[in-house]
C-alpha cells in the first residue's frame, strides 16, 4: 500500500467542513501571543477518533478534540504577618511604629557664580 504523505492534511481540511482547522488556527494565534507575553511554552494537541461505522463497509466516524495549554503570567506573593489573635496583617505587629512627620522645605536663593574671564591667548612657539 502506498502512503500519500498529504492524507492527513487533506483529511484535516475536511474534518467539520473546516471547523476544526480553523480552530487549530486560532489556536495557535492565542498561544503565540501568550507564549510573547509570559516567554514562556504553550502546546496545543490535536486528537482524532477514527470509528468503522458497522455494517458499512470503508465508512468511518471521525471526531475530534482540540486543547491547548497555554503559559500562565506570573502571579505577585504577598507577605503577611500573623498578629497574636492569628490574623493576617500585612505590617509585622512586632515592628515598632515611628512618629514620621513632614519637614517643610526651605527655600534657598540661587547663587550665581563669578563671570569667567576671557581664556589666556597662547603664545606659538
Amino acid at each position: 500500500m502506498e502512503v500519500n504523505p498529504q492524507a492527513f492534511t487533506a483529511m484535516l481540511a475536511k474534518l467539520r467542513r473546516g471547523q476544526t482547522l480553523e480552530e487549530l488556527s486560532e489556536a495557535l494565534v492565542e498561544a503565540q501571543d501568550r507564549c510573547k507575553d509570559t516567554g514562556k511554552m504553550a502546546e496545543i494537541t490535536l486528537k482524532v477518533k477514527i470509528k468503522p461505522e458497522k455494517g458499512m463497509p470503508g465508512m468511518f466516524m471521525l471526531s475530534d478534540e482540540i486543547k491547548s495549554k497555554l503559559p500562565e503570567f506570573d502571579r505577585g506573593a504577598s507577605v503577611m504577618f500573623e498578629d497574636a489573635n492569628m490574623q493576617l496583617q500585612l505590617e509585622d505587629p512586632r515592628q515598632q511604629k515611628m512618629d514620621l512627620r513632614e519637614v517643610e522645605l526651605q527655600k534657598r536663593e540661587a547663587k550665581q557664580l563669578a563671570e569667567e574671564s576671557k581664556p589666556t591667548e597662547l603664545k606659538q612657539v
